[in-house]
């Protein structure tokens, strides 16, 4: 039997209380490319990423990455920190008594490593000049770079982003997303993107899941998506895209 690489999600479904919040979700999640989660609040997207990082288990369904069972039912089989990723969140969760450096190191497991590899990481993201500061003497577009650091320092695999762009103004934003593509690409990393908003996904992500009301309506690669869409939120887009001349990028 060929084992299939990347994230497979099995029939999944997920509920709290008596809120059914994702229903009948399987799609695969494989390698080598850059992935949009995309849908209108309450769509069930960001719990659809938190359930594949293994932060909550699913109440149905199962979970696998290469061939590896990580969740079935209501069971965490593999938990999160060994599956490979790293994940940026809409509130950063920097630490505010620690300084940019010690962010970073603070989540190494190889301390005797760990502040070059912080040092590395903070290079990579523009902001080493900025090592010894506090994430309050930070702009937000700064905050975002350190969050970002951090989760490459742990040299994942898999980069989730969990909508980390919200509050940044379109040039700040459309910087941190270039670096966002450069890195991952340079270091081979597959990066998810949930968003509620087609601008973002449209400038980072390749391929895109298409959620509403806990379901998926669509998936597949971004510019045949918009082509010839079966959901309203890229309806939408398209026209926008029309109305703006503008094409998908590469």
């Amino acid at each position: 039997m060929r084992i299939q690489t990347g994230f497979v999600i099995r029939k999944i479904a997920k509920g709290f209380g008596q809120t059914t919040v994702l229903s009948d979700i399987s799609c695969h999640i494989y390698p080598g490319t850059r992935w949009g989660i995309l849908g209108p609040s309450g769509s069930g997207k960001s719990t659809l990423l938190r359930l594949i990082a293994g932060l909550e288990p699913p109440d149905t369904g199962e979970i696998y990455l290469d061939g590896r069972l990580l969740s079935r039912g209501r069971h965490i089989m593999i938990p999160a920190r060994q599956r490979r990723i790293s994940m940026v969140f809409q509130d950063l969760a920097l630490w505010p008594n620690l300084t940019a450096l010690e962010n970073i190191s603070l989540g190494l497991r190889n301390k005797k490593d760990a502040k070059e590899r912080a040092l590395k990481s903070l290079a990579m993201c523009g902001i080493a000049e900025l090592s010894n500061r506090y994430p309050a003497e930070l702009s937000g577009g700064e905050q975002q770079r350190l969050a970002l650091a951090r989760a490459l320092a742990l040299r994942p695999d898999y980069l989730f982003l969990d909508e980390p762009f919200s509050g940044l103004d379109l040039e700040i934003k459309n910087s941190i997303m270039d670096k966002i593509k450069a890195l991952t690409g340079e270091h081979d990393i597959t990066s998810v993107l949930v968003s509620h908003d087609p601008l973002e996904v449209f400038k980072l992500c390749k391929r895109v899941i298409v959620l509403q009301g806990g379901k998926i309506l669509e998936v597949g690669e971004f510019d045949k998506l918009i082509k010839d869409s079966r959901s309203p939120l890229l309806e939408a887009f398209r026209e926008y895209l029309g109305v703006m001349g503008s094409t998908v990028p590469k």
